[in-house]
């Protein structure tokens, strides 16, 4: 455990119980000081914020890997796909921690195969919806992908979710954004 550890209602139990019911219940206690990266304590927390704020890089360096959402292809309204950009809809549970809204540069992994992928977590705006959601366009794929599981790589955030007057607007940045992706990946995906 950490020097921090703490235990039970109200968090009043500490290293010492620990040790005591080890000698009971024979197990060994061994306290560990913090793993720090450039002077941070690394903890769930700074974790949680690196990824609430979208800084997809940082929460990389302090998990050793991406930061993925695994799930189901659901079915939706199709909007992507009208725009030209159709979109792999994930069936996200409520408790699930996401990146902050915003569009992404990702890796999505289907069916042993990765492909290089633009994702947005957010509310769409632009369409004045309220439900939070995550959609991936995934770039040189064909296929149909309702109904299977895929897992998606948190690479970099692109930028925030913004509402565009037109989806004509909005389709003309999607463009940029997957252009902007391509870059992105180029180094990621070798």
């Amino acid at each position: 455990v950490g020097p921090d550890f703490a235990l039970g209602p109200g968090r009043e139990g500490n290293i010492n119980l620990l040790r005591a019911l080890g000698r009971e219940m024979k197990f060994s206690v061994e306290v560990i000081p913090p793993f720090t990266i450039n002077g941070e304590v690394v903890s769930s927390t700074l974790i949680r914020q690196a990824l609430v704020q979208g800084d997809m890089r940082k929460v990389e360096r302090l998990m050793g890997r991406y930061f993925y959402l695994g799930g189901t292809v659901i079915t939706s309204d199709k909007r992507g796909r009208g725009l030209g950009f159709p979109t792999a809809n994930l069936d996200i549970k409520p408790q699930q921690a996401l990146p902050g809204n915003g569009i992404y540069a990702t890796i999505t992994h289907i069916d042993g195969k990765q492909f290089p992928s633009a994702t947005n977590v957010g509310i769409r705006p632009t369409f004045g919806e309220r439900k939070r959601v995550v959609e991936t366009h995934l770039l040189n794929y064909e296929g149909d992908l309702y109904g299977k599981e895929i897992r998606v790589g948190f690479v970099q955030k692109l930028r925030d979710e913004q509402r565009f007057p037109s989806s004509e607007e909005l389709k003309a940045q999607m463009g940029k954004d997957i252009l902007e992706v391509e870059e992105i990946l180029a180094k990621d995906l070798k």
